[in-house]
C-alpha cells in the first residue's frame, strides 16, 4: 500500500494538534506524527542509550507503515535523522519553534474560528471538538446566538470579514520568484500539498506531502511548482 492524499489527510485529521511528516527514503515511504510532552519524558525516562532513544522516538510516532520496528532498521542513519526532526518539529530542540507555532495559532482568524471562539465564550457547553462536526449552517445560527448573548451582557463583537484580506493575498502571489513558496513553508504548508491537483496534472507523479516532507533522494520539482503559479496568475490576468 503506498502512502497518498487520502492517507495523509486522514492522519491529520486523526492526530490534529500534531504536525505529519512525511519521509521518503530511497524507495519506501514513512509517516511520522510528532510528540507529546508525556511521550518525550517518557521516552528519555526508560531509555539509557542514545540509539535507544532514537528507536524510541520513531517507533512511537510511526503512523505508517503499521508496526514497523526500527530497532531493527537497515537504513543507516534513518533513526537518527528522522527521530532528531520529530523532535525538533515537536519543539523540545529549539524554544523558537514553539514560539512560531504560537504566533502562529495567535494570527489565525478565519471565519470558522473567530465563531468557533465567540461560541465557546459565551456558550461553554459546546466543545471545540463538537463544533468542528456542525455544518456550516449550524455553525453560523450559533454564531447568531452567541452574539445575541453578548449584546446582552453589553458586549459587542461580530465576526470579522477577511474575504478581502483573502483576496489580496493570492492576488499577491509572485510567480517569478520562490518568496511565495518560502512563506508558504514558514506558515507550515507544503507548497507541493498546496498546489497537489495542479502540480499533479503537469508533472504526471504522485507527490505525497503533507506538512514537513524529508526525502533523501532527488530534490523537489521547484520549476513544476513555479509553473503552477506562473499559470495561475496567467489565468487571472485573462
Amino acid at each position: 500500500m503506498a502512502v497518498d492524499m487520502g492517507m495523509l489527510s486522514y492522519f491529520k485529521d486523526i492526530y490534529s494538534g500534531h504536525k505529519i511528516i512525511y519521509v521518503r527514503f530511497l524507495h519506501n515511504e514513512f509517516v511520522f506524527r510528532t510528540l507529546t510532552k508525556a511521550e518525550y519524558k517518557s521516552i528519555y525516562r526508560i531509555n539509557d542509550g542514545k540509539f535507544e532513544v532514537q528507536d524510541a522516538i520513531c517507533n512511537t510516532c510511526c503512523l505508517y507503515p503499521e508496526e514497523y520496528d526500527f530497532s531493527e532498521c537497515g537504513y543507516a542513519g534513518l533513526n537518527e535523522k528522522v527521530a532528531d526532526l520529530i523532535e525538533n518539529l515537536s519543539g523540545f530542540t529549539d524554544i523558537q519553534v514553539v514560539l512560531d507555532d504560537y504566533y502562529k495559532a495567535k494570527s489565525i482568524k478565519t471565519l470558522e474560528q473567530q465563531a468557533m471562539d465567540l461560541i465557546k465564550a459565551f456558550i461553554p457547553e459546546y466543545t471545540y471538538e463538537e463544533m468542528k462536526d456542525w455544518s456550516w449552517q449550524k455553525l453560523m445560527e450559533m454564531t447568531v446566538h452567541a452574539e445575541n448573548i453578548a449584546a446582552l451582557h453589553h458586549f459587542d463583537w461580530h465576526l470579522e470579514d477577511q474575504s478581502k484580506e483573502y483576496k489580496e493575498d493570492m492576488d499577491s502571489i509572485q510567480s517569478d520568484n520562490k518568496e511565495f513558496v518560502d512563506e508558504l513553508y514558514k506558515s507550515g504548508i507544503d507548497p507541493m500539498f498546496y498546489f497537489q491537483d495542479e502540480i499533479k496534472s503537469l508533472t504526471k507523479v504522485r507527490q505525497e506531502v503533507l506538512d514537513f516532507p524529508l526525502i533523501s533522494s532527488g530534490r523537489w520539482k521547484d520549476e513544476a511548482l513555479l509553473n503552477v503559479i506562473r499559470q495561475q496568475k496567467s489565468s487571472r490576468r485573462r
